[in-house]
C-alpha cells in the first residue's frame, strides 16, 4: 500500500511541474516575441528619425 501512496504522490509530482514546465515556456516565448516587436519598433523608429533628419538638412541646405 505505501508504494502505491508513493506512486500516486510521484506522479502527481511529475504532472504538476509538466505543468509548470509548459507555463513558463509559454511565458518565455511570449516575453521573447515581446522583445523581439519593440527591438523591431526602435529599430523602425530610428530609421525614421534619420531620414527625416537627412531630409532637413537637405532642406536647409537648399535654402541656404
Amino acid at each position: 500500500m505505501s508504494s502505491l501512496w508513493q506512486q500516486w504522490r510521484d506522479e502527481a509530482s511529475w504532472t504538476n511541474e509538466a505543468a509548470q514546465n509548459s507555463l513558463n515556456r509559454a511565458h518565455n516565448m511570449a516575453v521573447a516575441a515581446l522583445e523581439r516587436q519593440t527591438s523591431f519598433d526602435l529599430a523602425d523608429q530610428e530609421a525614421r528619425d534619420s531620414l527625416f533628419t537627412l531630409l532637413g538638412r537637405f532642406a536647409a541646405g537648399m535654402f541656404s
